[in-house]
């Protein structure tokens, strides 16, 4: 299975004794994240070939591509996808899956 994946509800906390995700990279920067807990996401993998969007339920203007899931409490994300810009997000803050503009135009009517 190739693109974009999906999951109902699924959150994703950064772990709170780590600074995953505290600071504003350039767009598309591609960082190792230490999360509480992976297995909410839906099971994307390396290279791309599966992903999922997700977005910090505080600061949402940011949407990040998760490209991999590495184990139960790491996570490879591409910051500030589809041109948005990244932002500093607390430690342990809570994401959750969203689709974007991009996914929407991904989908074809059969």
């Amino acid at each position: 299975m190739t693109g974009l994946l999906f999951a109902n509800d699924a959150t994703v906390t950064t772990d709170p004794s780590t600074s995953s995700g505290t600071t504003a990279p350039a767009g598309g920067t591609s960082e190792t994240w230490t999360v509480l807990d992976s297995s909410q996401l839906p099971a994307v993998s390396t290279g791309g070939a599966t992903y999922c969007h997700i977005a910090d339920e505080s600061l949402p203007a940011e949407k990040i591509k998760v490209t991999n899931i590495n184990s139960a409490t790491s996570i490879t994300v591409t910051r500030g996808d589809e041109s948005t810009t990244p932002v500093a997000h607390g430690q342990g803050a809570t994401f959750a899956t969203v689709i974007t503009a991009g996914d929407f135009g991904s989908f074809t009517q059969h």
